[in-house]
Formats: C-alpha cells, structure tokens, sequence
C-alpha cells in the first residue's frame, strides 16, 4: 500500500484521541492521527514520526501521522491500512495459505504493523472479550493467520507469516 507525499516530524504532544502536535521543520503543525487507540507506548514526547501530506483544504489537519519509530523500528499505527495491505497481498497471490482466489473479504488475517515480532496472541488481560470471541472461532474451525508488515517510508507491505499463539 503505497502513500503520497511523506514528510519526516518529531512528536510533541497527543492534544487528544484525534490530534497530535508535531514539529516538522522546526514548526509546530496539528496532525490527524490515524488510530484512536491508546498508542502510550508509541507516542512519546520526541519521537521521530512519518506523516503523510494531504493538501485537501476542508480537511482540519493538513497531515496525517501514520507511523512511529520506537527503539530504531519503526511502527505503522495506520488503522486502516492493513485491511489495504492484506487484499493487495491476497490479491496478488502473496498469502501462501489461501493461494490464488477469486473473492476476497476484507478482515482475513490479522497484521501486526511492524517487524520483529516473533508471534501473534491476543492480549487477554487488555481485551477478555475479543480473546474468548477469537478462541470460540477457532474452535468453529477457523483458521487465524497472522503477519509481520515491512513498514518503509511511503509504503506498508505484508511482511512474514508469524506463528499464532493462542494458549
């Protein structure tokens, strides 16, 4: 999944769930963020952003950060681009478990927005409910793929299959 114009930002502040202040050539600009997720490990004070441009004028914001770099990896927090991501890749035959298909329903797999993770499994102490729902379809015979992403400047793409863990 291919983005616009990327300009590179440091984080300021989270102003709320939709909004954070970033500096983007030493100027402090107002940035939609594109995922209403808690994301406290992610937005730190200073940390090195990417932010994609959008010169629409009814929009409030004139960006839109997608990504986060933390501990020199960076981060896509896009939360909708793995929907994009994985239809491209399924698409184009690249899931090897579901091979060349002709229909495509959009949430197949689960992507994890980053490399260097070794595993896929729902946080149970976070989300009890999504957990017990993801264990009640696994025991109805559905098969729970997960992938790794390559997070590059202007793009998102499906990375490696990860092993699920659901224990």
């Amino acid at each position: 999944m291919k983005y616009g114009e990327i300009v590179h930002g440091k984080l300021h502040r989270r102003v709320n769930r939709f909004i954070a202040e970033v500096f983007i050539h030493g100027k402090k600009e107002a940035a939609h963020i594109k995922n209403t997720g808690r994301l406290t490990e992610l937005l730190q004070p200073d940390a090195d952003v990417r932010l994609e441009v959008n010169d629409n004028p009814n929009r409030k914001t004139k960006y839109s950060l997608i990504a986060v770099c933390k501990n020199d990896i960076w981060v896509n927090i896009d939360s909708q681009a793995p929907n994009t991501v994985v239809f491209e890749a399924i698409t184009a035959g690249k899931v090897k478990e579901l091979g060349m298909v002709n229909t495509v329903k959009r949430e197949v797999l689960f992507v994890v927005q980053m490399k260097g993770c070794s595993t896929f499994a729902p946080n149970k102490e976070m989300d009890k409910t999504f957990t017990e729902a993801l264990l009640k379809a696994v025991e109805q015979g559905v098969q729970i793929l997960a992938y790794d992403a390559i997070v590059k400047v202007d793009e998102l793409v499906l990375g490696d299959p990860l092993p699920v863990v659901l224990s």
